[in-house]
């Protein structure tokens, strides 16, 4: 049986159900997985977004982090030895990085980056950003992120035949199937709850309440939307910037702050609505918009996760720019043309078909298999 070790900073939530797919389809292909990670920093744990994996294939092991948590450093050596071939994030704090790229260069080990392969945003520092630009081709193999990192690799010099597409996505399925198990009733008792009108396009948010996510210019621009169509907005979830969210909502009766919410009570806000949208950056929610048939307005700035390149312009959803002006107006153009309303739900219903963690697993043990066929 070969093996396969992937290397993590720690595990998100969102990352357990991919992780335990993982491990039973490569079980199944005889390849042994296993994955290796640490606690998050203090700044993660506040945030209690961590998963535990199982045992049977994980080591949770104690890392240290250096120079003000810059570097990190796992007790990942034995591992590295043990295994046929290592798959790390592309994230050059890894101190183990530097040791896999001695091993490849002397040619006792290949490994693999899995990451975005561009530098995500401006948040990053600079000197990661040049780390990240030189070493992304001194890997032996590529996971890469989606499409949208595969042009920017092959664009660095990438060979192609080294990189698979996995397609990132989280876990859907069990979204839809809340999403399938309500019916109309539990709908329009949330709408009279609400006291908004069956006429009123319901527009959501979910996501957290950080700064970077736009919650402001969403917040402005459905204001400014609301003079030129009959709106209503749900905004589901919780972080800094939920007392402004309050305040709007106790201004304005259509905003409605739903707070947090998991399984059905979100599946039901899901599907009470007709768009998603973002007033700042966008990632994996896109997953979860066009899972429930939702299209997703979003705007030009800089700096989203490479989901965004699930959006197809005018098709699934629409991008205009930053400015509460223009979003709003794109808000009202949708809204008051229910033919271009339900055209893009259509396409985004069908292209949550595409993105779901189980077509992410299988495009993942592929690449794990191509991989190794290089060992």
């Amino acid at each position: 049986m070969q093996r396969v070790l992937i290397i993590q900073t720690f595990v998100k939530k969102y990352r357990e159900p991919f992780f335990n797919q993982l491990y039973a389809m490569a079980k199944a292909n005889n390849i042994e997985l296993h994955v290796l990670y640490s606690p998050p920093t203090d700044f993660h744990l506040e945030k209690k977004d961590e998963a535990i994996l199982s045992n049977e294939f994980a080591t949770r092991s104690a890392g240290r982090w250096l120079w003000g948590s810059k570097i990190l450093y796992q007790p990942v050596f034995s591992k590295i030895l043990n295994s046929d071939v290592i798959i790390i994030q592309q994230e050059v704090k890894h101190l183990s990085l530097y040791f896999l790229i001695l091993l490849s260069k002397l040619r006792i080990k290949k490994f693999a980056f899995w990451g975005i392969g561009y530098p995500p945003s401006v948040s990053k520092s600079y000197l990661s950003n040049v780390l990240k630009k030189l070493t992304l081709n001194l890997s032996d193999f590529w996971f890469a992120y989606n499409h949208l990192s595969e042009k920017y690799l092959l664009s660095q010099g990438v060979n192609k035949s080294k990189i698979q597409v996995v397609l990132n996505s989280t876990d859907t399925k069990t979204l839809r199937n809340d999403i399938a198990d309500i019916d109309q009733h539990e709908i329009n008792a949330l709408k009279i709850k609400l006291n908004i009108s069956p006429k009123s396009t319901v527009l959501l948010f979910c996501g957290g309440l950080y700064a970077e996510k736009g919650i402001t210019n969403l917040l402005q621009a459905c204001v400014l939307a609301s003079a030129k169509t009959d709106i209503s907005l749900l905004i589901v979830g919780d972080g800094p910037l939920r007392d402004e969210v309050a305040s709007y909502s106790s201004q304005y009766k259509w905003i409605h702050y739903m707070g947090t919410a998991f399984g059905r009570d979100k599946a039901l806000y899901f599907k009470s609505s007709d768009l998603f949208v973002c007033g700042g950056l966008v990632g994996l929610q896109i997953c979860d918009a066009f899972a429930a048939g939702l299209p997703l307005l979003a705007t030009s700035m800089k700096g989203h996760g490479p989901e965004i390149d699930y959006l197809v312009h005018g098709e699934n959803g629409f991008i205009s720019d930053a400015s509460p002006a223009a979003l709003s107006d794109l808000i009202a153009r949708i809204c008051n043309d229910s033919v271009l309303l339900h055209k893009l739900k259509t396409k985004a219903s069908e292209d949550g078909e595409k993105y779901t963690i189980e077509t992410m697993t299988v495009n993942f043990l592929n690449g794990m298999k191509e991989f190794l066929k290089t060992k």
